[in-house]
């Protein structure tokens, strides 16, 4: 694999921060091993990985909240 410039692992990370690339995507691209590897150089750049959409955060505690409320 070709070297990678930090600019170049700036924007990749970037576009993985973005949605605009997958974690998939950004791992092959940088030549990562894994997603933990690819936290890690969000990490290091100082980028905050992606944040699910509210509404989907909304959704999953209140399946948390029902299936709390059944045990």
């Amino acid at each position: 694999m070709p070297e990678i410039t930090k600019q170049y692992a700036r924007a990749v990370l970037q576009a993985y921060a973005d949605g605009r690339a997958t974690k998939e995507r950004a791992v092959e691209v940088l030549g990562l091993r894994d997603y933990a590897e690819l936290l890690v150089w969000l990490g290091d750049a100082g980028i905050q990985p992606p944040r699910l959409p509210d509404a989907e955060i909304e959704e999953q505690a209140e399946t948390f909240a029902q299936i709390w409320r059944m045990g």
